[in-house]
């Protein structure tokens, strides 16, 4: 995002506030639904992350990163999100996909689905959480070490490992 559009939305432009949404709705989505499997709460969440990012706009430092600190506005409110309620773990959601395939038309489908049920129990939680932001987050590594405080050397070192572990299972 352009400094000059951040600046603007800073002092509430609401055509700069749009230009946001519009070029961020989709990535922090897809960051919300992978963790929460949940189309509605997704896009309630969404829109919480965006109420907070307008409420907190005025402390933005445009010198810094904003996709950064957008994120971890939308990773405090998902764990705010998932404390608040009843978290139906990854696992458990696979089960519900499984039983909602049509076992003899979508053989791949069925597949897929016992393959990432196998990927999710493997990774650790900031293995997960650093795939999740590195490849449906659509972010950098110095982007996700603000986000989960962590230098960026550790960062490639998680991931490096996490994609280690899935190419392993997929063998």
């Amino acid at each position: 995002m352009d400094k000059e559009t951040l600046l603007k939305a800073k002092q509430g432009d609401k055509e700069s506030l749009a230009a946001i949404f519009d070029q961020y709705a989709d990535r922090l989505y897809r960051y919300v639904y992978i963790r929460i499997r949940d189309q509605v709460r997704s896009e309630d969440l969404v829109s919480v992350i965006f109420i907070k990012i307008l409420e907190n706009i005025d402390r933005l430092d445009i010198s810094k990163n904003f996709e950064a600190w957008m994120f971890t506005i939308a990773r405090n409110a998902l764990i705010d999100s998932l404390r608040k309620n009843r978290f139906v773990t990854a696992t458990e959601m696979i089960d519900i996909a499984r039983d909602e395939v049509d076992h003899e038309e979508n053989a791949d489908t069925e597949i897929l689905i016992d393959e990432v049920r196998i990927y999710l129990e493997d990774l650790k939680g900031l293995e997960r959480e650093v795939i999740e932001l590195t490849y449906f987050g659509g972010l950098n590594d110095k982007e996700i070490s603000k986000i989960i405080k962590k230098p960026v050397g550790n960062i490639r070192v998680i991931r490096f490992r996490a994609v280690k572990k899935l190419q392993q299972l997929l063998q």
